[in-house]
């Protein structure tokens, strides 16, 4: 029962408050009494009308018409990041220039990646240049040889460490945090590694950074190893012998013998650039995977 008297402030409750068997002022009042109403539940809406529709189809096709006019989607020299796939059909078709015939993966992750890589080079560039360490150096271009390059994310001058930065999705975030890292980014790496070596820098050794494409920071895993040029070379030593396939096998002239480069069809092939399951054999036209 209200005594007439605001319970906080001491002060007489006028009518409106006593007839509503209020006990404080409103501005005195517990938060739990002042913000009495009930929370309403979030309003479900669907995505099912014309222009949501109309507007997700427009932007995803700019954003597809930007990714292949990207300069990494125009490259034409072999990349590093190439080089270390494990199936040799898939870098035989890369050497070859054969014309892309999966044009249609999803490129979101990509592009993801290197919004991701354009915003670590720019906060390691701001950050050096406050701090005059003298100790980072990004987005460097190498060759590891005539007919590979690469581009490095970071050079460690303190530790004369090469670093890239990778940005995985939760699966193979999550194989990648149980140590089971790609011989592909390994080779790449190591080739990072000649081929600043052989612009004349000093390597001891490799990194890879990787941030979780869904995560936090918390949850980003490195792995290092020392600089093993041995790696390197190996990796471009593949390059010459698919090349030599090429030629024994003349598939420039033959489209059937690319049956001969050996595959190896794995859960990957939908990510191949030259995936084509609707055929029966591969050939200029693709390769049918998995």
């Amino acid at each position: 029962m209200t005594t007439g008297l605001c319970r906080k402030c001491g002060i007489i409750l006028a009518p409106y408050y006593r007839d509503q068997g209020k006990e404080y002022h409103d501005p005195c009042a517990p938060a739990e009494s002042f913000f009495s109403e009930p929370v309403s539940e979030p309003t479900k809406f669907t995505n099912g009308d014309p222009y949501s529709q109309r507007l997700r189809d427009d932007i995803t096709d700019i954003i597809i018409w930007a990714n292949r006019r990207s300069e990494r989607s125009q490259q034409t020299a072999l990349g590093a990041s190439e080089v270390g796939v494990t199936c040799l059909r898939r870098l035989g078709y890369r050497i070859a220039g054969i014309t892309e015939t999966n044009p249609d993966q999803d490129p979101w992750p990509a592009i993801v990646g290197t919004a991701v890589h354009s915003w670590l080079e720019d906060a390691v560039n701001r950050f050096e240049e406050v701090h005059r360490l003298g100790r980072w150096e990004t987005e460097m271009t190498v060759h590891p040889s005539s007919t590979v390059k690469g581009h490095t994310d970071a050079y460690d001058k303190e530790f004369f460490a090469v670093i890239d930065y990778k940005n995985p999705g939760t699966t193979a975030m999550t194989e990648i945090r149980k140590g089971y890292i790609s011989q592909q980014y390994i080779d790449q790496i190591m080739l990072y590694g000649l081929g600043h070596v052989r612009a004349g820098r000093r390597v001891d050794r490799v990194a890879l950074i990787f941030f979780p494409r869904a995560g936090y920071l918390s949850g980003s895993y490195v792995w290092s190893a020392p600089y093993d040029q041995a790696l390197a070379e190996a990796a471009l030593e593949k390059v010459q012998k698919v090349a030599g396939g090429l030629i024994y096998y003349k598939v420039m002239d033959n489209p059937d013998n690319w049956e001969k480069i050996p595959a190896t069809p794995s859960k990957d092939c939908s990510y191949c650039n030259w995936y084509k399951p609707d055929i029966a054999s591969a050939s200029d036209a693709g390769c049918p995977g998995k």
